[in-house]
């Protein structure tokens, strides 16, 4: 999947999620598809060491998390962050189920 598509798909998401207005869901839009470039970008180097990735992929989450806190709602915001938790520990118990 592209990361445009990736982006879309994460908007669509947000935007039901957390209830985005149309002007935050444009904004939403551009943060996301430069979040999915840049991590494709960042896997498709193939000098990239595992715990190098994993550097990259939480300042890349971290970076991403600031400006989506820009444009959210405090409760917005909030809620984001609790349905990025529960979905990590959601993929959390599949590779543990996997192993």
């Amino acid at each position: 999947m592209t990361p445009v598509k990736k982006a879309e798909l994460a908007v669509t998401r947000m935007k039901i999620d957390l209830n985005l207005s149309d002007e935050q869901v444009a904004s939403v839009r551009q943060i996301q598809t430069k979040h999915f470039t840049a991590m494709e970008k960042a896997g498709t180097e193939k000098n990239a060491e595992r715990e190098e990735m994993k550097v990259h992929h939480k300042k890349q989450m971290d970076n991403t998390g600031a400006e989506l806190k820009r444009v959210l709602t405090d409760d917005q915001f909030r809620k984001y962050q609790q349905i990025r938790e529960k979905r990590k520990l959601q993929r959390e118990k599949r590779q543990d189920g996997s192993r």
